[in-house]
């Protein structure tokens, strides 16, 4: 290995603007490794609170089975219809002030 780095020590030391390039070398490869190890932490605090939540979440009962009747259709709690008579020029009775 160390007759490898040799010849390439010498041509780089011999290049003009050596040391710029390589401490722009050095700049990447430090902000490549701190990248892969910011995202590796995410990674594994992410899975960590997955266990977590999959741990303290209990699933149905035993005697319970999940709802899977697709015939009836999904409705939001709370919800009326307005069922009042629209009133206005775009009233088709023909009984709105506009008409």
């Amino acid at each position: 290995m160390k007759r490898l780095l040799n010849p390439l020590l010498l041509l780089m030391a011999s290049a003009p603007e050596a040391d710029k390039k390589l401490d722009l070398l050095m700049l990447a490869l430090q902000a490549t490794t701190d990248s892969v190890k910011n995202i590796k932490n995410g990674i594994d605090a992410f899975q960590a609170s997955l266990v977590k939540m999959a741990t303290n979440e209990p699933g149905p009962a035993q005697d319970q089975k999940p709802s899977t009747d697709s015939n009836q259709p999904f409705q939001k709690p709370n919800q009326e219809k307005n069922t009042a008579p629209s009133v206005g020029n775009g009233d088709p009775s023909g009984t709105g002030p506009g008409n």
